[in-house]
């Protein structure tokens, strides 16, 4: 009898710490605690209903058949089972799920040793969890990066800059891949506003961790501490952690921070509470709105009612999404000058709405990997709508600037294109624009180029720093091995 209640017990531990593992540093000790709570409430009023139900009905051996439906639902938080994920730190999950099957085909024969097997086996997966959390936990120390700290010697009136990233937008040289749709429209509803928009733009990795860094640093991976990705899983947390350190430890940040900038911050899937505590003393503030109904409803799509939610988790993001536009628009009003930076998970995955903001449930994977029409109709009819946002938060924005009259900058720009198609203009090409107010209308940058060069172009304009360029490149990393796979030239060179 203990094993009948104590399996369900300790399956109902196993998404919290899979859902601690995955997002170390964003959870706490204490919010695991009240997630172990709920799942925990969870899981034995599921599993206790079912059997009730089938006690009632005289189900024959009715312990037996509300296993079988309690269980299945690791189903819904079992990764995608690609090679990639079969090899990393998720492979146990899958073991335990063919040997859950094996139980179940050879149920009659060990039918009294049921409740012990699923015992044994939910503990090792536990006991496997709270290795790696403690090895884990070893990797958190970070190192300094090593980065050139620029001497800003401008004495004219220093400029607020507006630094804005949408995550994995696709350039028109991308849509032009896989598309018909024409976005040149939302590129001439931003020239109509003072924009300058450039044309075949690319990003030099077609990763967040390593793209950012790399941007901020003015240099490539290869030159700072994340070459560590190629002796670990470059899918490791703490690797990706460390390439969002090197955001806010980065040659743009500290030589701001230098010059007078106070420095304010946003990025809710970027920078989490550790990288917070660790840069307290280089960033002023982090604009932040409270996210705990996201991680909630993460956590809750990996338990037994997971498939109620799925209806409703993309409205979640949706709504997130559409605060952190709303937030762009009524910026944090510190002392002049200042450094705002802001990274928006759009139009990254899932892609959450349809052209006029419905929203849409079909498309709700965070990590969406697929190359069909219908994937491809999705993105456009997201990004319609991203693009819609965008306008109205930058004309928000913009008149907010004009009533400070003081010079400012605002950076438009992806971080890398999209995973929809693996055809670099698809993968790499993203946006590029810029705005300036109170300052000379030359242009900052050019088409052609890789983002690689865009920090060095604006210190070049705003401080005269003469900073040389990098060559353009564009680099495909090897996301099993973590090492580089291929280098691409597909721009002119200017």
């Amino acid at each position: 009898m203990i094993f009948n209640i104590l399996y369900p017990v300790l399956f109902s531990l196993i998404p919290v710490f899979i859902f601690y593992n995955k997002n170390t540093g964003e959870v706490s000790i204490k919010y695991t605690l009240y997630l172990i709570f709920i799942s925990i409430s969870i899981e034995l009023s599921c599993f206790f209903l079912i059997y009730y139900i089938l006690y009632i009905l005289s189900i024959k051996s009715a312990a037996l058949s509300a296993s079988i439906l309690f269980y299945s639902n690791i189903l819904f938080y079992t990764p995608k089972q690609t090679w990639e994920r079969f090899i990393s730190r998720y492979a146990y999950q899958y073991v335990i799920k063919y040997i859950f099957y094996a139980c179940i085909a050879f149920s009659g024969i060990i039918f009294s040793f049921m409740p012990f097997i699923f015992t044994v086996i939910f503990s090792l997966i536990i006991f496997l969890n709270i290795i790696y959390a403690v090895s884990a936990k070893k990797m958190e120390e970070y190192t300094n990066l090593n980065c050139n700290i620029i001497d800003i010697n401008n004495t004219n009136e220093k400029p607020d800059i507006y630094h804005i990233v949408l995550d994995a937008y696709i350039g028109n040289q991308g849509i032009n891949d896989i598309s018909n749709y024409d976005n040149n429209i939302f590129y001439q509803q931003l020239r109509e506003m003072g924009f300058n928009v450039y044309e075949n733009i690319y990003a030099n990795y077609a990763n967040t961790f390593q793209s950012i860094p790399s941007i901020m640093n003015m240099k490539y991976m290869t030159n700072n501490t994340s070459q560590n990705m190629q002796d670990i899983d470059c899918n490791d947390f703490f690797i990706r952690q460390q390439g969002y350190l090197d955001i806010i430890y980065s040659s743009t940040i500290l030589s701001l921070k230098k010059a007078g900038y106070k420095i304010i911050m946003r990025g809710d899937t970027i920078f989490d509470n550790t990288i917070l505590m660790k840069t307290k003393d280089i960033v002023d503030n982090f604009l932040s709105l409270s996210n705990n109904n996201i991680v909630l409803q993460s956590f809750l799509n990996m338990t037994i009612i997971g498939a109620l939610f799925h209806p409703y988790s993309n409205k979640i993001h949706a709504k997130h999404i559409q605060n952190m536009f709303q937030t762009i628009s009524n910026l944090y009003d510190d002392e002049y000058p200042c450094y705002y930076f802001m990274h928006v998970l759009a139009p990254h995955p899932p892609y959450c709405f349809k052209q006029n903001g419905e929203i849409n449930n079909n498309y709700s994977d965070m990590n969406f990997y697929e190359f069909t029409n219908d994937a491809v109709n999705a993105y456009i009819e997201h990004v319609t709508y991203i693009n819609k946002l965008t306008i109205e938060a930058l004309k928000k924005l913009i008149t907010n600037i004009k009533q400070k009259n003081k010079k400012a900058v605002i950076l438009l720009h992806g971080d890398h294109g999209n995973s929809i198609s693996n055809n670099p203009k698809t993968r790499f090409n993203t946006l590029l624009a810029e705005y300036t107010f109170n300052m000379n209308k030359k242009q900052i940058f050019h088409d052609n180029m890789t983002l690689i060069n865009m920090q060095k172009h604006l210190f070049n304009y705003l401080f005269d720093s003469n900073l040389t360029y990098e060559k353009d490149e564009i680099i495909m990393y090897d996301e099993l091995l973590g090492d580089i796979k291929d280098v691409y030239y597909i721009i002119n060179q200017k």
